[in-house]
């Protein structure tokens, strides 16, 4: 809190976070874990327009820019039933909005070296996002930065900023992933510019032609979004 969350707070910048397999996954060995996590981030942010915030900071809905956000419960490789259910309910909500924005812990699809395992199984989700139009879903679990698309939905993973960092699914990989973070802006609800930033050199937008054209394996693989959707102020 000292680090992260009371200076965001003093900077009236609100931070809403989503858990992780490390502090709060809902396995049951980790469930004193997960007790602490809840009570670190029970207070919820001021000036949030909450769509649905009754299991804040595990699941919940909000609405920011005109764009529709929705932080999953995404510790493990499975979305149990009744969080699928209030997926859908969130999605149909959110067909009121400019754009649908998933954020999760464990991504959808794999792009790690040595994660290809880690991801979320349920059969039903991709289509269930297509469906309703999902704009993009940011991950993270594995460590390794990469702007994914597929079917016409954005498939973000992020990098890390602490220990790990690992190469991505693909041939040829010799080096980690860069360690870096996400920006991404809104505009009119639509997102307007969207980059890594490489921290180990001075924050440089991390150049996508440096990517692999796709990452993955079979239906599990998705490619290289090339779009350019803005630039940084």
């Amino acid at each position: 809190h000292q680090v992260v969350t009371k200076p965001l707070q003093n900077a009236s910048i609100p931070f809403l976070p989503t858990p992780g397999n490390h502090d709060a996954s809902n396995g049951s060995a980790f469930q004193l874990e997960r007790k602490i996590y809840r009570q670190n981030f029970s207070q919820l942010p001021p000036n949030i327009q909450f769509i649905d915030s009754s299991d804040f900071p595990i699941k919940y809905s909000y609405q920011f820019g005109g764009a529709l956000f929705i932080s999953l419960d995404a510790t493990n490789v499975y979305l149990d039933q009744p969080q699928m259910i209030w997926l859908e309910k969130q999605l149909i909500e959110g067909q009121k909005y400019s754009s649908i924005i998933l954020y999760g812990h464990v991504p959808l699809f794999p792009v790690a070296q040595n994660r290809e395992r880690d991801y979320l199984r349920n059969n039903d989700i991709f289509e269930l996002i297509k469906k309703y139009n999902v704009t993009l879903w940011i991950s993270g679990h594995h460590h390794a930065y990469y702007p994914g698309q597929k079917d016409g939905i954005k498939f973000y993973s992020l990098n890390c900023l602490g220990g790990g960092p690992r190469k991505l699914l693909a041939p040829h990989q010799t080096k980690r992933s860069p360690k870096g973070i996400i920006e991404l802006h809104l505009k009119n609800g639509q997102v307007s510019f969207i980059e890594s930033y490489d921290i180990t050199k001075n924050f440089s937008i991390i150049d996508k032609a440096t990517l692999p054209k796709s990452v993955g394996t079979s239906t599990k693989k998705i490619f290289l979004d090339h779009q350019e959707i803005g630039r940084a102020h």
